[in-house]
């Protein structure tokens, strides 16, 4: 039992497991804290089971990292390796699921945007630079250059500002654009 003991401890000690659990943990609490709920133990226990509304998902998957890094530590003071690799894998899954929730928003804004308008759009600096290179044309009797047009475009209405150094133009976004 010494041996294995041993071998537990020294897995410990090449996956710096102490560390990450503790990772875990502030993570978990923050998102638990975040929530509106209390941050100590006692306190979460007692408005977790005790609230009247379910909880956030959020915080449903952050007591379940909470649940399985005490698992971990518990298996790591008994000398139980294969317990303890069985819950950092659960650990570990419950660490992205709780990614997950938090980025799903960003992924659901952009599932909108992908199904968005898919009619052609035409911003307003678009609408300039054509302008500008209608009126060149007729000027000129040519198609400009892309430094002539550049240097063409006035800087008024849509187009705020233009660089020389980098030739890069700031322009303000149509009424119309959508």
């Amino acid at each position: 039992m010494a041996d294995l003991k041993k071998a537990l401890q020294g897995f410990n000690d090449w996956f710096r497991i102490e560390p990450r659990l503790a990772e875990y943990e502030a993570f978990a609490w923050r998102i638990i804290g975040e929530a509106g709920f209390p941050t100590t133990w006692l306190a979460f226990v007692e408005a977790f089971n005790g609230g009247k509304e379910r909880p956030p998902e959020k915080v449903r998957i952050a007591n379940k990292i909470l649940f399985h890094v005490k698992i971990v530590k518990d298996s790591i003071k008994g000398g139980n390796p294969e317990k303890c690799a069985l819950e950092m894998m659960r650990l570990c899954n419950e660490g992205f699921n709780l990614n997950f929730q938090i980025m799903l928003p960003t992924f659901e804004r952009g599932e909108k945007f992908e199904q968005g308008p898919k009619r052609p759009r035409s911003d307003a600096l678009s609408e300039a630079m054509t302008k500008t290179f209608l009126d060149f044309a007729e000027t000129y009797g040519r198609q400009p250059t892309a430094q002539e047009l550049w240097a063409a475009l006035p800087e008024q209405g849509t187009v705020q500002e233009k660089d020389p150094d980098d030739q890069s133009i700031f322009w303000k976004r149509s009424e119309s654009a959508g």
